[in-house]
């Protein structure tokens, strides 16, 4: 498997002062198309922060690190937009505990996007 490295920083800020606290985990696009665009979000909220992978292709079989700084908890929403016009959502990854996620045709517990801790 292709690994096509790059750190992203995304930043979710807050109107209050917070300890800031910085979570990594990979994305490995196995999905067999390309992803165009990557949300992470708190729960519930679709908005959130977004990388735009449109100016560079996100190809299948290939992974970069997401770096989050903030301070509001452990679970996210990831939303996985991808070339052929699906959408997959994953409710509730744990930035805290999980080190990767997989977007593409596995499942966990019957929700899309299967992820796992080395």
């Amino acid at each position: 498997m292709r690994l096509w490295f790059f750190t992203l920083s995304l930043a979710c800020l807050s109107f209050a002062a917070r300890a800031q606290s910085v979570h990594t985990f990979k994305l490995i696009n196995d999905t067999r198309t390309t992803i165009i665009s990557f949300t992470v979000s708190i729960p519930g909220n679709r908005h959130g922060a977004e990388v735009d992978f449109r100016k560079q292709p996100f190809d299948s079989a290939t992974a970069v690190n997401i770096e989050l700084y903030d301070g509001d908890g452990c679970l996210r929403d990831l939303h996985t937009q991808l070339s052929d016009g699906r959408n997959i959502v994953a409710r509730g990854f744990n930035i805290c505990t999980m080190h990767a996620y997989r977007p593409g045709l596995s499942f966990h517990n019957g929700h899309p996007g299967g992820w796992y801790s080395p």
